[in-house]
Parts: C-alpha cells; sequence; structure tokens
C-alpha cells in the first residue's frame, strides 16, 4: 500500500471540520450502540510511516481482555477511500494485534456508507473466518432512531447471474413451422417442436419422445425423414385420421 498513490486529488481534501464533525458522530452511535465498551485509540489522523489514511475514523472498542477493532467512511470522503477501506481496515487490525498485551483484538467492524458496502462485502466474503472476523455496517445514517445496520455476508462473494430468455430460439421454431407443416400436414400441430441449446437444430417430438429433428436455417436438413413419410402415408390410408400419438411410433 504504501507503493501507491492513496493521496487525494489537488484541491478535492476533505475539511478537517468535516472529518472531526464525522468522527464525533460515529462514536456517538458506537457509544449507543455498545455502551459497556470503551472506545480507545481512536483517530482520523494520517500516519504514513504505519499506512493509516486520514480518509477513515479508526479505534478499538475495548471491554476486559477482550476488543475489536473498527474503521470508519465518511461518505463524502474520495471515492477511492471507498476502494480501499477493507485493506487499511485489515492494516489496521493487524498494528492492535502486534500491539496489544494481554487483550485479544477478535475482529473488524467497518461501518461504511452505501456506496463502499457491495464491493467491500463481496471481498471480506472471501475472507477465512477461522482467521480473521469482518463486519460490515451499513452507515447511511447514524442517528439514534436510524442506528447503522449490520450486512449480512452470505448475500455476497457470489457473481450474481440471470437467466437471459433465448428469444431467438423461438424464432427457430417459427421459421420452421411451415417445414414441419409440409412434411406432417394436420400431424404438426399436435407435435412438440423443441429447440436445443444452440438454438440451431430443432426436435420434433411426440410424448416427449424425439422422432425427426431439423438441423440448419437457411439450407435446413431433416433426420428422420423415412419415419415421417411413414407417418404421412399411415395417414392417409386412415378413413378417421388419429392421433399423433397413433400414428408417428417414435420407436419406428
Amino acid at each position: 500500500l504504501r507503493d501507491r498513490q492513496w493521496s487525494e486529488p489537488a484541491g478535492e481534501a476533505a475539511s478537517p471540520i468535516d472529518r472531526a464533525r464525522f468522527r464525533r458522530e460515529l462514536l456517538d452511535a458506537l457509544a449507543r450502540e455498545y455502551p459497556r465498551w470503551r472506545l480507545e485509540r481512536v483517530s482520523h489522523r494520517s500516519d504514513r510511516e504505519h499506512s493509516f489514511s486520514a480518509w477513515y475514523t479508526r479505534g478499538w472498542a475495548r471491554q476486559g481482555g477482550t476488543a475489536w477493532a473498527f474503521l470508519g467512511l465518511r461518505e463524502d470522503e474520495n471515492p477511492a477511500a471507498a476502494d480501499a477501506v477493507l485493506a487499511f481496515g485489515l492494516i489496521w487490525l493487524d498494528w492492535l494485534r502486534n500491539r496489544a498485551e494481554r487483550i485479544t483484538v477478535s475482529g473488524l467492524k467497518l461501518f461504511l456508507p452505501p456506496a463502499a458496502v457491495e464491493v467491500t462485502a463481496h471481498r471480506a466474503a472471501y475472507l477465512d473466518p477461522r482467521a480473521i472476523r469482518v463486519e460490515i455496517w451499513n452507515a447511511s445514517s447514524l442517528t439514534s432512531s436510524s442506528p447503522p445496520a449490520r450486512v449480512d455476508l452470505g448475500d455476497y462473494g457470489n457473481v450474481q447471474t440471470r437467466l437471459v430468455p433465448r428469444h431467438e430460439r423461438q424464432a427457430l421454431v417459427d421459421r420452421h413451422r411451415n417445414l414441419v407443416r409440409d412434411l406432417l400436414g394436420d400431424l404438426g400441430d399436435g407435435l412438440d417442436m423443441v429447440p436445443d441449446a444452440s438454438g440451431r437444430a430443432l426436435s420434433l417430438r411426440v410424448l416427449g419422445l424425439e422422432f425427426a429433428h431439423i438441423e440448419g436455417d437457411l439450407a435446413p436438413r431433416v433426420g428422420g425423414v423415412s419415419r415421417v413419410r411413414r407417418a404421412r402415408h399411415q395417414t392417409a390410408q386412415r378413413a378417421q385420421p388419429g392421433s399423433v400419438s397413433r400414428v408417428v411410433s417414435p420407436a419406428g
């Protein structure tokens, strides 16, 4: 981290008054939520020797021989602060653990604005909980009427997926519908036409069993033609045409 440029762009440095105000608001919120814990080592001063940034209010909450580190981020800080908050939080936790005598620093709590929650939660979800316990709190408000809300890391860590409708598969069915009618006549009305996963072939099925298939688009090739022709011939010989399930034998 020391090799990276985490400094604020010229003209965009946050006001010390704003950071001091956020520090007071965060400490007040923590005191309300954790009244039996002592808030110590609190600072928002920069310390480049130890890679502590003025972007964050840092400290620990201690009760007897147990403590946990915390880091708070103001909503109007530089956008780079949201991207780096987990790294700086882990540095702060490591620093405390290395200097805490007879005190167990159990984990890290991050109090973040909504814009920083998602990217940080996705990263924190991959940390080994046996080595470190990280909690993320949505600190969109630090008032007594709207305290920080804990984020469930179980909702993060996996790439979001969604199923997109395959419109081209339905288009394949529509394009070959006339071909199927030419081959089977009215029998085609009782068939299932199922596109394959590639969207380039069409399976003709009766009661779920394939008896013919069509491949290609511009110059389609029909497989199982003999069964199709036999089906039409059998239909023509019947005075009362039966259903497709009686005329076309899937095993034939």
